[in-house]
């Protein structure tokens, strides 16, 4: 029984390695190209079931953190929309219409043995993946109809689509709002590490007196920015806190200059001259009013303020940081730039508005730019938003 296992599982790849124990119904296999070995459980009575487990598992492409394909087949992890512990499609078991087996169709059921092992394999977790954890969106004959080459990783695009195709009909037709999830690149960062540093970070509060309170509409732009997901929109849920301030803080400036005007020694409101350079100030001031002119104002008033460049380069080290990250800046003195950032800040909200129908794809977001880079931003325009909302209009209580 051992040569058959090993005659037969050669075949398959002949650069394979085995460990067979006959007595526990275990075959270790091990490839050179993996850094662990998998294991496969099987029957003696009934060793195709084992070559033909192991068939699918090498035949196998993985998607990071969410997926896997093969001819005819994609699978993808997919959960309850809102759901935030636990497999809420635990009980799902649907295998729809296979009347017609030429024809796409899919899945939703516990996420295939395949798929588990492709991530324990993988992600190298230090807790490995068990049975029925996930649940997973399984889709059958699409390169069949689609006529494309399933070893082309840039068809993962078309099968994500169809994927979502299928996400869009469960939502429309029958009200079932299910997503796509992403695993975590590791556990390293673990559930209990972050209760441990934020449990950490609790205790360490001496002052727990609430001294100020801040603008309520900023505070609710804030906070449903904060528990959103990271992705674009994240971005630009935070830029909004800046955008809601646009009208007040331009307005704000054209005031102050007609005041001013109008307190000068020579303005008289009975010269008709002087009457038509006020009014010609007021149309520049329209002429000029460009959102980026607009987020150059609020930054001036209420991220950098008043306070001196040494205070506000010691108050924003944080953001310095984040900003020569993202090569904005090269020195710390360069924060006082305002118009630089706002320039960079607006160039990106841009982006993640107007994608050209180029919509996020699984490492990248809709405008070319990296996760990394997207994180970064989010980050940044977080603590300058932070920044704002502390400086405007706080109240003592």
């Amino acid at each position: 029984m051992e040569e058959i296992i090993k005659e037969t599982l050669k075949k398959m790849n002949p650069k394979l390695t085995f460990d067979i124990d006959t007595e526990s119904e275990i075959v270790s296999i091990i490839d050179p190209r993996w850094d662990d070995e998998i294991e496969f459980s099987f029957d003696n009575s009934n060793l195709n079931d084992l070559f033909e487990e192991v068939e699918i598992f090498l035949s196998s492409q993985y998607m990071p953190i969410n997926g896997c394909y093969r001819e005819n087949y994609f699978e993808v992890l997919v959960d309850i929309k809102n759901m935030i512990l636990g497999n809420g499609l635990e009980e799902v078991d649907l295998s729809g219409e296979k009347s017609n087996e030429q024809k796409i169709h899919y899945e939703i059921s516990a996420y295939s043995e395949e798929l588990r092992k492709l991530i324990n394999l993988n992600q190298k977790y230090t807790t490995f993946l068990e049975k029925g954890w996930y649940s997973s969106l399984k889709i059958y004959n699409l390169n069949k109809n689609l006529n494309f080459d399933i070893n082309d990783s840039e068809n993962i695009e078309i099968m994500l689509f169809i994927a979502k195709s299928i996400l869009f009909e469960l939502s429309y037709k029958h009200s079932v709002e299910l997503r796509i999830i992403d695993l975590p690149e590791s556990d390293e960062n673990s559930a209990d590490d972050i209760i441990y540093e934020q449990t950490e970070a609790l205790n360490s509060i001496a002052n727990t007196v609430v001294k100020i309170t801040y603008d309520n509409e900023m505070l609710d732009y804030y906070y449903r920015a904060m528990i959103m997901n990271d992705n674009e929109f994240k971005y630009l849920a935070f830029y909004q806190i800046l955008e809601c301030i646009f009208d007040e803080v331009y307005q704000y400036e054209l005031v102050q200059d007609v005041k001013q005007i109008l307190n000068s020694n020579w303005f008289s409101t009975h010269n008709e001259e002087h009457i038509s350079k006020m009014i010609k100030l007021v149309d520049q001031y329209n002429n000029k009013k460009t959102d980026i002119e607009k987020l150059r104002m609020v930054l001036e008033r209420y991220f950098k303020g008043d306070i001196h460049d040494n205070a506000f380069i010691l108050v924003n080290h944080e953001v310095i940081s984040e900003l020569k990250n993202l090569n904005i800046i090269s020195k710390e003195e360069e924060i006082k730039n305002i118009s630089l950032i706002a320039k960079h800040l607006f160039d990106f909200r841009c982006e993640c508005t107007h994608s050209n129908r180029k919509f996020p794809t699984k490492n990248k977001v809709s405008f070319d730019k990296t996760k990394s880079e997207l994180d970064s931003y989010i980050q940044l325009i977080k603590m300058i938003s932070s920044r704002v909302i502390c400086n405007y209009k706080v109240k003592e209580v």
